[in-house]
């Protein structure tokens, strides 16, 4: 009995991926969030199948950690740099990535609108030193839970319901700085509901809100 159940939970598991997994990472590629994902499915998914795929997505693709960001957990590729020969002749040297366990020496950044400026600006400079891969807030919405009903009341709907898609867990989680994160970090700190702290990699800095 024990082994028919196992066969038929795999062929559950393997009809359902088969259906709409793929399905539901390109939507979640493209932006959209979990309602609009379930609304656009033919197979008949429930909400906790699809949140299941679409966080291990998350998880894989680097836009949702559950550690601190570090250069492993993002993956940093190797890169070419262009070099000149004593004739001109031009030629491609591989430079090494950083270590996969180097952890930067992070820089705490308090801050102050009075020093750093509009939050928004300062967000914008810092993503163009480092680049949306190399940026991350932190997140602790599975820890407050109960309080999310009054907290994301000044986010927009489509905000609200990616928020409330993702299954986070009860720990703090951090987030890519994408631009719809950045617009959510941006409106609940106005609301005064957010504190936590955003890191850039390339520079070091972990920017305390």
């Amino acid at each position: 009995m024990g082994s028919r159940t196992f066969f038929e939970q795999a062929l559950a598991n393997f009809t359902f991926e088969a259906a709409c997994g793929g399905a539901i990472r390109h939507l979640a590629d493209n932006g959209y969030t979990l309602r609009q994902i379930m609304e656009r499915l033919d197979y008949p998914a429930s909400r906790e199948q699809v949140q299941n795929v679409l966080l291990e997505h998350l998880l894989a693709g680097g836009i949702l950690l559950k550690n601190e960001p570090d250069f492993a957990c993002v993956g940093e590729k190797p890169d070419f740099i262009l070099e000149y020969g004593p004739f001109g002749k031009t030629s491609f040297r591989l430079k090494a990535p950083k270590a996969a366990s180097s952890k930067p020496a992070w820089r705490d950044l308090p801050y102050l609108p009075d020093v750093l400026g509009p939050l928004p600006a300062f967000l914008e400079q810092k993503l163009s030193e480092n680049g949306v891969s190399f940026s991350y807030m932190s997140c602790d919405f599975g820890l407050h839970r109960d309080d999310w009903p009054s907290a994301l009341t000044g986010l927009d709907e489509r905000q609200q319901d990616y928020i409330n898609g993702i299954p986070w867990e009860p720990v703090c989680m951090y987030h890519r700085l994408t631009p719809r994160m950045r617009e959510i970090l941006t409106q609940l700190y106005k609301e005064g509901v957010y504190s936590g702290s955003c890191f850039f990699l390339k520079t070091g800095e972990k920017l305390i809100l």
